[in-house]
């Protein structure tokens, strides 16, 4: 009678026997091997092979397919095969003969680089940069001396021209300082610590060894000295946006308004009575809405991160004020580290980074949620592997941002490898939104 199938255990070694004839060669040695790999010691499996993938369709859920989009990369991994198409990325299924979505995939390039300052005189962590008419310029501040700087560097030939001083020596600290490139200028906004006024030195690219003018920008800068500014075009037209908090010692408001690419003022500045001063963000849109956020910098009544609107056209304040985030404030003050807001036509997203201030601990988070030009909040996240590195961008609709990832960013913040703070690279992340979520909790 027939035998039944047996494994029966044979314990390959050391690749082909080339030495002997088949007859006399042992049990244990290969003669011929097609398609065969030795994948470990004593073990053979079968070469990965290659096959038409005759298919483009994909499985979108719920028992719908669709077609792929144009495909921009192609990956292995193991013993799959992993297709990015537009913004998705799908891996086969040799079973089903298709493609599965399995997530968003987002990939940033390096189109440049550009050498920064470094070593014990530069602070890199209020560091900003910007590209303008064949240049980069990057701004910092000098820890020797307290002066801000700024460098250009050709973007071409990355020739670095001499670093030209922005301010005169000052002893107050904080985000002081942006930059912004508007047409073929290059505006530095600062605060000058012995007048308490924010001004704007200007450079132009086609003459950068030309010295900056100087523009008064706004006057009663509180000493916290938190500022933003934000350049749009619209075809010919540029307008820059400016966001700061004002203290002339009765009077606490958020103060804004709007110039040309030459910084001559259009309209007044509009000023919001309040309380509140810390990390503020300034975003809008020519002919649309103009996005000013804020937090608190101790605990007041009203203690939240808040939105005001203004219609750009009138400069006139649409929006008073809206509450976007009621847990800013922790045990030792608002816990805030950074903060940023970028607009569509109808809307804008606030994206803002927690850190742990003092008192009990909590772990790095960073927070999204878009609010409407009517002050109604649409979707968030929370996700607490991320540390905020950049202002976010809209780009085809979705909003982006470069910061930290960690992958033990969402433990405990004393389990970290450097206590509240994750790993040191940066990535482009894609601020994902929808239903709010945590990392690690779906």
């Amino acid at each position: 009678m027939p035998l039944e199938f047996q494994t029966i255990v044979i314990p390959f070694g050391q690749g082909l026997e080339e030495r002997f004839a088949d007859s006399k060669v042992p049990a244990e040695k290969l003669v011929v091997a097609e398609n065969g790999v030795i994948d470990k010691l004593g073990s053979v499996d079968v070469r990965p092979g290659f096959q038409d993938m005759d298919t483009d369709v994909y499985d979108a859920g719920g028992g719908a397919t669709t077609t792929l989009q144009p495909i921009t990369r192609v990956l292995g991994h193991h013993d799959e095969t992993i297709v990015i198409a537009d913004k998705l990325l799908h891996t086969y299924s040799e079973t089903a003969v298709q493609w599965v979505e399995k997530d968003h995939a987002y990939e940033g390039t390096v189109k440049a680089r550009v050498l920064g300052e470094k070593g014990q005189d530069a602070v890199q962590a209020n560091g900003d940069v910007v590209y303008c008419g064949g240049y980069y310029a990057h701004v910092w501040r000098d820890y020797v001396s307290g002066e801000i700087k700024v460098r250009f560097t050709d973007a071409v030939t990355g020739a670095r021209f001499p670093p030209i001083v922005v301010s005169d020596p000052r002893s107050v600290t904080g985000a002081a300082f942006r930059v912004v490139a508007a047409g073929t200028r290059v505006h530095v906004f600062y605060v000058d610590a012995s007048t308490n006024e924010l001004k704007a030195a200007t450079y132009l690219t086609a003459a950068i060894e030309t010295a900056a003018t100087t523009t008064v920008i706004g006057t009663n800068v509180d000493t916290a000295e938190w500022i933003d500014a934000y350049s749009t075009t619209t075809g010919s037209t540029i307008r820059i946006f400016v966001a700061w908090y004002q203290d002339n010692g009765a009077t606490h408001a958020i103060c804004a308004n709007q110039w040309t690419d030459a910084l001559v003022q259009v309209g007044v500045t509009l000023a919001h009575v309040t309380q509140n001063s810390a990390p503020i963000a300034i975003t809008g849109k020519i002919n649309y809405h103009v996005y000013v956020a804020w937090t608190p910098p101790t605990a007041y009544a009203d203690d939240s991160l808040r939105v005001l609107r203004i219609v750009q056209s009138t400069w006139a304040l649409a929006l008073p004020s809206t509450a976007v985030d009621n847990d800013v404030y922790g045990v030792g003050g608002n816990e805030v580290r950074a903060c940023g807001i970028v607009s569509t036509s109808t809307a804008a997203i606030v994206v803002y980074e927690i850190r742990k201030s003092a008192g009990s601990a909590r772990v790095p988070e960073l927070r999204a949620r878009w609010v409407t030009s009517a002050g109604a909040l649409g979707d968030g996240m929370v996700t607490r592997r991320i540390g905020m590195l950049s202002k976010p961008i809209i780009y085809d609709g979705e909003p982006y941002v470069v910061g930290y990832y960690h992958e033990k960013s969402h433990v405990h913040i004393t389990n970290h490898e450097a206590p509240g703070y994750p790993n040191r690279y940066g990535y482009l992340l894609h601020v994902r939104t929808g239903t709010t979520y945590e990392i690690g909790e779906q």
